[in-house]
């Protein structure tokens, strides 16, 4: 009777709702269009049936499964939709293509992770905000502010930086320059903007950090000097990316927290992730997600400080490189 009760509340805004996942998977990427707005907020009992479906909804738009929307091949792809291929789900679910339409390529087992991740931290009470370290269109961090939405959750931020600009260009001999070639990957701030609008997620629990991340991070971390993280979702691809995004936010993650590496396929940035533990004589538990990203548990601070030295000769070692706004 319950969920009967809380249906017949939230019905008006479960269809809105859904018309205006439907109308977002349908906008190009930079494309203008008109968020849908609900005239009810729609916020279910935390962890109720009606919280879920909201969840797997929007998984399945920002992915853009509901529309089975095609796709680019992944790391090759190029934005020219003579290329495009047919929907394929199983590539979707594991994130391994990039979708034409939608809104992030982390894929839907990738979502779920994100939302399983975010309850854990939630019910065990692990203090800290969601970050994400390169965010496309924005998608996964769309999906983390719906959790919180749907679980309720008030007093915790979702935290995007990017360059809103592509990639930069490789400034050391450990990443193939490669990444700042592909225009694909270049979304500006103003379009991911448009997409939290869409999902009528954007509030002061969304918070932006534009630039590269050598330049970005420590500009962060100076204006949020007390941040505390329990999810950081890395997404850099290079190494040089992944090693910025560990010695400025790695402190800031709390215990018991989570550490998702999208790019754990791609080398660069599994050296990365190995040489920063070995550093700082830890060892870590790769959990895998999918074939292509993991995550690993932060279980305890390192028994060694960070090693920052090690952090300023590698920056001296670096090109420089623009675009630091």
């Amino acid at each position: 009777m319950r969920l009967l009760a809380d249906a017949g509340r939230y019905v008006p805004s479960i269809i809105a709702f859904v018309a205006g996942c439907l109308t977002t998977a349908m906008l190009l990427p930079g494309q203008q269009g008109t968020a849908l707005s609900l005239t009810t907020p729609f916020a279910p009992s935390k962890n109720s049936a009606l919280s879920e479906l909201y969840l797997a909804t929007v998984a399945k738009s920002v992915t853009g499964i509901l529309l089975e929307t095609p796709s680019y091949a992944a790391f090759t792809g190029k934005e020219d939709l003579t290329n495009a291929q047919p929907f394929d789900a199983e590539k979707r679910t594991e994130g391994a293509d990039w979708p034409v339409y939608g809104i992030t390529m982390a894929g839907l087992k990738r979502m779920n992770n994100i939302r399983d991740l975010l309850d854990d931290v939630l019910v065990n009470n692990v203090p800290g905000d969601f970050a994400e370290c390169g965010v496309w269109r924005g998608g996964s961090s769309v999906f983390a502010r719906a959790v919180f939405a749907a679980r309720r959750v008030t007093d915790r931020k979702v935290h995007l930086i990017d360059s809103f600009a592509g990639l930069p260009t490789a400034t050391t001999a450990k990443d193939i320059d490669m990444w700042s070639q592909m225009d694909y990957v270049s979304v500006g701030q103003d379009d991911v903007r448009r997409h939290f609008e869409a999902y009528n997620l954007l509030d002061e629990q969304v918070t932006w950090s534009k630039g590269f991340f050598r330049y970005s991070l420590p500009d962060l971390r100076q204006r949020m000097p007390d941040l505390k993280l329990a999810v950081l979702r890395m997404d850099g691809d290079m190494y040089e990316s992944t090693m910025d995004i560990l010695f400025n936010l790695w402190d800031t993650l709390s215990v018991g927290g989570y550490m998702i590496i999208d790019d754990w396929a791609i080398e660069a940035c599994q050296q990365a992730i190995g040489e920063f533990y070995k550093m700082h004589n830890t060892e870590f538990e790769l959990i895998r997600i999918d074939s292509i990203a993991s995550y690993i548990k932060k279980v305890a601070e390192f028994s060694v400080p960070l090693n920052r030295q090690w952090y300023i000769d590698f920056n001296d070692s670096r090109a420089v490189e623009g675009n630091k706004d």
